[in-house]
């Protein structure tokens, strides 16, 4: 079994598609598949150079749902770990080597995340996801400026699904009904449902 596989699902935006596929590429610890759902529309991949993974494109007609998506790309996923990619995302260099790193020593742990920054800022996008006490989610530090104030790690009650590094284990532990991701959900909230 390879060690990660990183999930894409791709839909109308291929320019951010790819720009997040580059982003991959640079990754001192790259993934060994990248499953990449067309839900509705093709990603051209032409003249994209891919270091040393496989790659799976599930072909969708139409635009089936994100958690539908999801849900096929698992089912083709060979990884030990799998790593959420949302087609907006640019990742730092060392992301997906902490992230590993982190749930290779911490066994106990199905899921984690690093800081997510709103898009060429230094505003935060999430820090992980906490529950208000009228039960709203939210993602901590959306909007605040990184002054270090989540540089210590911690548990949080769930991690972002834009950049989210998941434990095989532990996917298989939370299967209902032959889903991991509620296909009822379309799309949204599957991170908290997870």
């Amino acid at each position: 079994m390879t060690e990660v596989t990183v999930i894409l699902v791709h839909w109308r935006d291929a320019t951010r598609s790819r720009q997040a596929l580059s982003s991959l590429a640079e990754q001192k610890l790259l993934p060994r598949q990248v499953v990449v759902v067309e839900n509705g529309s093709t990603l051209p991949l032409e003249g994209m150079a891919f270091p040393s993974w496989q790659l799976d494109v599930v072909h969708n007609e139409q635009n089936r749902g994100y958690t539908v998506a999801l849900n096929q790309a698992l089912a083709r996923a060979e990884g030990t770990f799998i790593f959420l990619l949302n087609s907006d995302v640019r990742l730092a260099s060392g992301y997906l080597a902490e992230t590993v790193s982190f749930l290779r020593e911490n066994p106990g742990f199905g899921a984690v995340t690093g800081k997510l920054y709103l898009s060429g800022d230094k505003r935060l996008d999430s820090t992980g996801i906490f529950w208000r006490r009228n039960w709203r989610p939210y993602d901590r530090g959306q909007g605040e400026v990184d002054r270090g104030q989540y540089d210590t790690p911690g548990e949080v009650f769930a991690v972002c699904g834009a950049a989210a590094l998941l434990r095989r284990e532990m996917l298989t532990d939370v299967v209902v009904y032959g889903e991991v991701w509620d296909s009822d959900l379309l799309m949204y909230y599957d991170d908290i449902d997870l």
